[in-house]
């Protein structure tokens, strides 16, 4: 289902859909993150959230993180990040000033790759939004609460009306 507003276009998918459909949602998805590829985290917020955030000229995103995550500092052991408790977020500071490597989603789960091979993964909450992602191109991504059946939890996907 799609719809428009404010010049925006909003795609909601019903979780019935079929695995093609599945398929292309997934491709799309995961080409709209590779924007990220290159791009360096510029800021990290730390509340009860843990946001991450890119700027370079002409584009800004963030990727807000709401729950606790997996992550693993340059091919160490893994770590549990608990945004809010400042004795587990210490250790993914580090990715300040890296580059992102690769970014992909798959079921929901959100993984992001760093220069120097640290790496965080984000998977979907069963009652809250677990992650989402926003950028200044007007995309934004929302890792919605979801069963095992929808597709891989991202239902709703905000893009900005292209430019003719």
């Amino acid at each position: 289902m799609a719809g428009r507003s404010n010049g925006r276009c909003e795609f909601a998918l019903d979780c019935r859909e079929t695995a093609l459909v599945r398929f292309i949602w997934v491709g799309f998805l995961n080409k709209l993150l590779q924007v990220l590829v290159g791009k360096r985290v510029t800021q990290l917020k730390v509340d009860f959230g843990f946001t991450v955030l890119f700027w370079s000229p002409g584009y800004k995103a963030e990727i807000r993180i709401e729950q606790p995550f997996t992550f693993t500092p340059h091919g160490d052991s893994t770590l549990r990040v608990e945004p809010g408790n400042v004795d587990t977020v210490c250790a993914a500071l580090k990715i300040f000033n890296k580059d992102v490597a690769a970014i992909s989603v798959e079921n929901g789960t959100l993984r992001v790759e760093f220069e120097g091979g640290a790496w965080l993964l984000v998977s979907p909450h069963p009652k809250y939004e677990a992650w989402d992602m926003a950028a200044s191109d007007g995309v934004k991504i929302v890792c919605t609460p979801g069963g095992t059946r929808d597709l891989g939890h991202i239902k709703t996907l905000t893009v900005a009306r292209p430019r003719l």
